[in-house]
């Protein structure tokens, strides 16, 4: 890979420093929609498999046909963004995308189906690298467990590791579907208020909406607006501001 130079510090916060130079077997973040994580993360498996000929990327979620409007979409986007975009064929169809050169793969997956995970075999380099998008939403310990320990075998790369990375929204907060009015809205709002700001002191956030701090209150406009982790098209920013 020659002439392509990256600065990962202007590309991800800081916080997000470890995916890059920790080498821990597991490695867990928590944070609000629209923080980063999941960018910082498909920044990571860009450039993992880039970096490291033996890597290669399997991304879960709980559900597999969720895959191909949120992680694959989100790495094609950050590859192109990187850079190096042609580099790679993405096939939207399965999903998959393969890095031409070397035959490297970024797999997707579901949590529903675990069985169908273990059998994965990839022709180049060791399948070492899981990330667990919305970890929160996996209902079974045990499905977990078993995708996790489909990663195994001896990696020839003297440098070489096992990592398993996974995101966690501290929490997200949505009115319900009764709340269908302007009087249950107003009902409604004291409570989602109150929720609000208790989870944000749980957090050590602040009350700032927003704005680029990675643990805050984060609003789904900020997060569609940005594309950054949010799954909501259109938001009712016109009724919650009556």
């Amino acid at each position: 890979m020659s002439g392509i130079e990256w600065n990962l510090p202007e590309m991800v916060s800081k916080s997000y420093a470890p995916l890059f130079n920790s080498k821990k077997r597991y490695i867990v973040y928590k944070g609000s929609r629209g923080s980063g994580k999941s960018e910082a993360e498909a920044t990571k498996v860009i450039y993992d498999i880039l970096t490291k000929s033996y890597v290669n990327w399997l991304v879960l979620r709980r559900y597999a046909n969720t895959n191909r409007q949120s992680t694959f979409t989100l790495l094609q986007k950050v590859a192109n963004r990187m850079g190096v975009g042609s580099l790679f064929q993405f096939n939207s169809s399965l999903p998959e995308i393969t890095y031409k050169k070397t035959g490297q793969k970024i797999l997707f997956r579901g949590a529903d189906k675990p069985l169908s995970i273990t059998s994965i075999s990839v022709e180049t380099g060791n399948l070492c690298r899981l990330w667990v998008e919305e970890a929160y939403q996996l209902e079974l310990e045990d499905a977990f467990d078993t995708v996790d320990e489909s990663m195994r075998g001896i990696i020839e790369d003297p440098d070489g590791y096992y990592q398993t990375i996974n995101w966690e929204t501290y929490a997200a907060i949505e009115f319900g579907e009764r709340v269908t009015s302007q009087e249950d809205f107003n009902k409604s709002y004291g409570a989602y208020m109150w929720l609000t700001r208790k989870l944000a002191d749980a957090a050590g956030a602040n009350y700032d909406l927003d704005d680029n701090d990675v643990i805050e209150i984060k609003t789904h406009n900020f997060a569609s607006r940005t594309g950054r982790g949010s799954d909501h098209v259109v938001d009712p920013i016109a009724f919650l501001a009556k």
